[in-house]
């Protein structure tokens, strides 16, 4: 089926209207597989929450509630035998450009380095990634603490998570934990 644009409509605010995103991607995986260049989700839900706003400093104690599809239902099934879960979801009100270099939460103190070593909302596909404590599943409602979402951003995905996910001996920049102060 071939949809056609509205007037005076560009691609991505026609998929935002049906409900889907288009992502572009920053690079590739060498795969037996192939991909198209332009991938199109679907979100299962969406975040519940009081932050209107996402400039908070206190993240870790925001409760928001993931309200799946309820036609998804049965997908979250099993999730409230763990305590954590990890939610992929869209930064939906960064729109436009994003910078090639960032200061790390605009300070500074911090190096210029790279948008993609940096967890600053503007990237090319601008996704969240979060780990979550998993208070509570209700149905299609899941109860967390701790997702630095704000109120109505689309989730595209929840996975448990899992003692494998832990790297004891992760390395990183001096800078990090300058960002906790």
């Amino acid at each position: 089926t071939l949809l056609a644009l509205p007037p005076a409509t560009s691609l991505p605010d026609f998929l935002d209207s049906l409900g889907l995103f288009c992502l572009c991607p920053v690079g590739t995986i060498k795969t037996p597989m192939s991909t198209d260049e332009n991938i199109s989700l679907r979100p299962i839900g969406h975040v519940r929450n009081d932050v209107k706003e996402p400039h908070l400093r206190e993240w870790d104690k925001v409760i928001s509630d993931l309200v799946i599809d309820p036609d998804l239902t049965e997908c979250v099934e099993g999730l409230e035998g763990f305590s954590h879960v990890i939610v992929l979801f869209l930064i939906h009100q960064s729109k436009g450009g994003f910078p090639r270099k960032v200061h790390p939460q605009g300070r500074n103190d911090l190096p210029l380095s790279g948008v993609l070593s940096t967890r600053a909302p503007h990237h090319p596909n601008p996704l969240g990634l979060k780990v979550v404590r998993l208070e509570e599943r209700c149905d299609n409602l899941l109860k967390v603490v701790g997702l630095d979402a704000i109120d109505g951003s689309p989730i595209l995905d929840i996975k448990p998570y899992v003692p494998a996910d832990s790297i004891p001996d992760a390395k990183y920049p001096d800078w990090i934990p300058k960002i906790s102060k």
